[in-house]
């Protein structure tokens, strides 16, 4: 009888690659983000508003949201939905409850964190950058927008958020029952 064929060899599981300390940052040599930070709100009832700038509409596939001011740290970072798109000069709103925005601003936001309204789409956790959920700390935390390729788009930090971990040297803060909002500088 012939021989019996040699066992298939068996490979070791996968070492996950470790996650860097930071996010990856843009190359400075290249145009800023078409996607913007625009407005967050985070004392009741948080937001966050994404606008295009650029003179084209903008795919949201891959491009991630949340508030980790490191890769795997336990804050949440989330995928936007592929399907969406924000058209040129358009805004995108993302909301931590659906329910909670839609009573208070009566309009739907586009996207929420947390399953609370029905027919707004619920953004998923990004695997890639397990966390915590999404939640704004009153007294300070960051927001970080990723481009689809992963690279830091724009950022944020208020109150005792950790600016450092984003290149940002700037803290911000608004006054209870405002929003941050960015404005055209010189």
């Amino acid at each position: 009888p012939p021989a019996p064929p040699p066992p298939e060899p068996t490979l070791p599981p996968p070492t996950p690659l470790p996650l860097p300390d930071i996010w990856p940052r843009p190359d400075p040599a290249a145009p800023p983000s078409p996607l913007q930070i625009d407005e967050v709100a985070y004392r009741g009832g948080e937001y966050i508003v994404l606008i295009n700038s650029s003179a084209q509409a903008v795919d949201l596939a891959g491009w991630q949201v949340g508030d980790a001011a490191h890769p795997g740290d336990a804050e949440a970072m989330a995928a936007l939905p592929d399907a969406a798109r924000i058209p040129a000069g358009g805004a995108y709103i993302v909301a931590r409850s659906g329910a909670g925005f839609t009573t208070r601003w009566l309009a739907p936001p586009d996207a929420q964190f947390e399953p609370t309204a029905d027919g707004v789409p619920t953004l998923a956790p990004d695997s890639a950058h397990p966390g915590g959920g999404f939640a704004l700390d009153d007294g300070g935390d960051e927001v970080v927008l990723l481009s689809a390729d992963g690279v830091l788009a724009d950022a944020l930090c208020f109150g005792d958020g950790d600016c450092a971990a984003l290149g940002l040297t700037r803290r911000l803060d608004a006054p209870d029952g405002l929003a941050l909002q960015r404005v055209a500088g010189p």
